[in-house]
């Protein structure tokens, strides 16, 4: 094959003159000779004092070629720092901050943040949420996206990660949208002074012996099982005996560990309850085996009342998604310390 030549066309070139002034020093009666020092530095035969060098202006003319074909170069557009999601609508103007549609499942996208680390959402800028749960068999895809504004105006929005199955007919799908919701709407009003709750308190050596008490008498009472409606009597018992107490430092926690330091114990939900009651390794098995001298030998764990209890708490996103609720995790280790001592130790062996 012929080997073919591309030429570039020479774009068209333009003349620009620049006057150039400069300034040169001549001494009339005596001029400057090469290897010879200026006349103002010798001084004449008569004695006469010579004359000083004058200044002479003159004008170059230089001519420059210039590329017409050259575009002017634009100011880069100074905009505010964004995130790497944020969509620019302008010169210091809000912003739109949302997930990709094509970000991957998974930690690398579910859990990507929306907007700029640190951004404060309040609620009273956001009114307009929706905070009603969606309902099976009632396909309500505006659920599925969440907005909210932020103190400097601009707008996070939040879309379902599953938002493209659209199971409106499973329960299950419904249950995680609705979880989803409330746990978004949550973490986004996070540093509002009017939403933020402090610390609750460690569960203490008294609190599990006396939770023991209550389970014992209601599986007694009902002849087997636990359901929902007994958990809620429990804690309503148990709020009634220790929410406003005191607890001291240096007083018995579950775990094997003790309070530093002074603190009052608040008001415990029953799911709070009920998620602290199977953490407890020794207490459960305890249970189920109470349990199982009613039922002919049935263990509690799998049972139909007791799963009916965890579905409920799965369903306690739905409804009113009411950010003040309390975390079912009541397991806080911060600020508690291992009890040194032997009778500590042989304390918690005997009663957990």
């Amino acid at each position: 094959m012929a080997d073919k030549t591309i030429k570039n066309k020479a774009a068209p070139a333009k003349e620009a003159t620049i006057m150039v002034k400069t300034t040169q020093a001549s001494n009339d009666s005596q001029p400057p000779t090469q290897g010879v020092a200026p006349a103002a530095l010798v001084p004449t035969a008569t004695g006469a004092q010579p004359r000083m060098p004058t200044a002479t202006k003159t004008t170059t003319k230089i001519t420059l070629r210039v590329n017409a074909a050259t575009p002017a170069t634009k100011p880069a557009t100074d905009y505010p720092a964004a995130s790497a999601s944020g969509d620019k609508v302008g010169r210091n103007r809000p912003k739109l901050y949302r997930i990709p549609r094509t970000l991957p499942r998974g930690n690398a996208g579910t859990h990507r943040p929306v907007g700029p680390r640190g951004s404060v959402v309040l609620v009273n800028d956001n009114k307009n949420i929706d905070h009603t749960k969606a309902v099976t068999n009632n396909p309500e895809p505006k659920k599925m996206i969440i907005r909210f504004k932020d103190v400097k105006g601009n707008v996070h929005q939040h879309q379902y990660p599953d938002h493209a199955s659209q199971k409106w007919d499973d329960d299950a799908w419904v249950a995680s949208l609705n979880k989803w919701r409330y746990q978004t709407i949550s973490r986004k009003f996070k540093y509002d002074p009017s939403v933020v709750r402090g610390r609750r308190g460690k569960w203490t050596m008294a609190e599990k012996i006396f939770l023991k008490e209550q389970i014992t008498k209601k599986i007694e009472d009902n002849g087997g099982r636990l359901v929902g409606e007994d958990w809620k009597a429990i804690a309503k018992a148990h709020n009634e005996r220790f929410a406003g107490t005191v607890v001291k430092k240096g007083e018995q926690l579950i775990k094997g560990f003790i309070a530093v330091k002074d603190y009052t114990l608040t008001e415990r939900s029953y799911v709070a309850i009920r998620t602290q009651f199977d953490k407890m390794a020794d207490l459960k098995p305890e249970v189920e085996d109470m349990v199982a001298e009613y039922t002919d030998g049935e263990s509690e764990e799998g049972s139909e009342p007791m799963e009916g209890v965890v579905k409920e708490e799965e369903h306690t996103h739905g409804g009113e998604l009411d950010h003040h609720l309390e975390d079912p995790s009541d397991d806080e280790d911060g600020g508690q310390q291992p009890a040194s001592n032997q009778t500590g130790a042989i304390l918690v062996e005997g009663a957990c």
